[in-house]
């Protein structure tokens, strides 16, 4: 039997020492071959390149509390303060309401809603946002397009997170055909006169993990893959899915050294 763990988010409430716990219990449990997840650590500096890339002079990081205080989310911050130093862009960071706080994800929401205008008024429509919470997605796309605003790509990549419902982009006759979506957030993006301005991932990343975790287990299974952990394998799996610029690396860390079945996933901006 072949075992692969999708991890879908890193980001959650557990953190990298946490992390590093469930999956020795994973591995003593299930004897996991496989750990694929998206590159939280590539993806702080990339979010500023391609920030940079679609004209930001100025990147605003909004978060609050909780979520400063994981590490995962506190790596990524601090990878994008130093690419924003190293590429000249000015970094601010915003504090929203929690949404798990008293004021709820309505209040939290009401925040960006009532706040990106008050940064584009102060630093200009060559500002970038980001959230690290999903809940935050949708009023920030929408602010985002409205203002012409830089918004570079979600907390969790993917061309369903947040631009659907923002832009309300119905997908009825057209479910997990990702060409039509791009298309049509490209329309709406240009609708606004922001094109140009607003980016994502090409590809839903949580689903490229399982599509290519079962099509590497089918052919293990048939014996046309013969060790359970091939990294150049998996690589060929994703990238059938993502295309050739897809690419994994092997997480590693001070605490834990390189983990050898531990794969780091980064796939392709698409910008509209």
């Amino acid at each position: 039997m072949l075992k692969i763990l999708a991890i879908g988010d890193v980001c959650g409430p557990c953190g990298l020492e946490t992390l590093r716990r469930k999956l020795n219990q994973v591995k003593a449990q299930t004897g996991a071959d496989l750990v694929v997840v998206n590159d939280f650590v590539s993806r702080g500096y990339l979010i500023i390149k391609t920030a940079a890339d679609l004209g930001c002079k100025t990147f605003v990081h909004i978060s609050f509390e909780r979520h400063l205080g994981i590490t995962t989310i506190a790596q990524r911050q601090a990878n994008s303060k130093q690419r924003c130093e190293e590429l000249g862009v000015k970094y601010v960071e915003a504090t929203a309401p929690d949404p798990t706080g008293d004021a709820g994800v309505t209040g939290a929401q009401a925040w960006v809603t009532e706040n990106i205008k008050v940064y584009v008024d102060q630093y200009g429509k060559d500002t970038a946002f980001f959230s690290t919470n999903c809940s935050l997605q949708v009023p920030l796309i929408q602010q985002c397009a409205e203002l012409g605003a830089v918004y570079s790509q979600q907390c969790c990549p993917s061309p369903y997170h947040g631009y659907p419902s923002a832009f309300n982009i119905s997908t009825e006759g057209h479910e997990g055909d990702v060409p039509y979506m791009l298309e049509q957030i490209k329309a709406k993006v240009a609708e606004y006169g922001n094109t140009g301005r607003m980016s994502t991932w090409e590809v839903p990343v949580n689903m490229v993990m399982i599509e290519a975790g079962f099509n590497y287990a089918e052919k293990w299974i048939k014996g046309e893959i013969t060790e359970r952990c091939d990294e150049a394998a998996l690589l060929k799996e994703i990238q059938a899915i993502a295309g050739d610029a897809a690419s994994i690396t092997k997480y590693a860390d001070e605490a834990s050294g390189e983990i050898a079945n531990f794969f780091m996933i980064l796939c392709p901006f698409y910008d509209f």
